[in-house]
């Protein structure tokens, strides 16, 4: 997919300032971030008309785990945890506050996207989305401190939302000759998917079996 224009949104408080995004077109060498979500919705309905394939990430939990035993109601998602660092559930600190967030700002991004582009398909599933060729294609960033190793903000740059933004649509760029390959967090068990949930809400599809359906979880290393 060589015209892809990957996306990605850091989840956080509108009114506080601490929303950030950021894009890379494969092809062009610095990504472009930005603080305005209702750019965003511009930039990504721009992109999407035009007929590119578009994919759009976002820093906060997509799925959870539901599973059979009531003892492990709450526990981390396989990959969660880094090296040599204890384990920090979704459902924990930064990651519940993140999926709150989220759980409204995800929606409420695709509805006024879809507003904009009424034609176009939404994808959870990777192949399916290469196979069109084109639509926009829901993936979950996971940005953690180790992901973060090495990075450079210099004066005038960049604010910690996009810098993360940034992090992740690079990571991204970087696994596209594989991105199930690179898929962080596999499910062990069934998973309620709360972007399944959203593009339900939004009209982006009508199948419910999208309740069930993970999406891909990319970890920059």
């Amino acid at each position: 997919m060589r015209d892809l224009v990957v996306y990605c949104a850091d989840i956080g408080s509108v009114k506080r300032g601490n929303f950030g995004w950021a894009r890379l077109a494969r092809g062009v060498d610095e990504p472009h971030t930005d603080t305005s979500i209702e750019a965003l919705i511009a930039d990504l309905a721009g992109h999407l008309n035009a007929g590119f394939p578009v994919a759009l990430g976002f820093e906060c939990p997509l799925w959870i785990p539901l599973p059979q035993k009531c003892e492990q109601l709450g526990s981390a998602r396989t990959g969660e945890s880094g090296k040599g660092m204890k384990s920090r559930p979704w459902s924990a600190g930064g990651g519940a506050a993140a999926l709150t967030t989220g759980a409204v700002q995800v929606p409420w991004v695709l509805r006024a996207l879809k507003c904009r582009v009424p034609d176009r398909q939404a994808f959870l599933d990777w192949h399916e989305f290469e196979t069109e060729g084109r639509g926009l294609f829901l993936w979950e960033a996971f940005v953690t401190a180790e992901g973060k190793v090495g990075t450079v903000k210099a004066p005038g740059d960049e604010g910690k939302d996009e810098r993360d933004a940034r992090i992740a649509v690079e990571e991204f760029d970087s696994v596209l000759d594989d991105p199930k390959a690179a898929n962080a967090c596999q499910p062990k068990d069934e998973v309620f998917s709360l972007v399944g949930a959203a593009m339900l809400r939004t009209c982006w599809s009508t199948d419910p079996a999208l309740l069930r359906q993970p999406c891909l979880v990319i970890k920059p290393a």
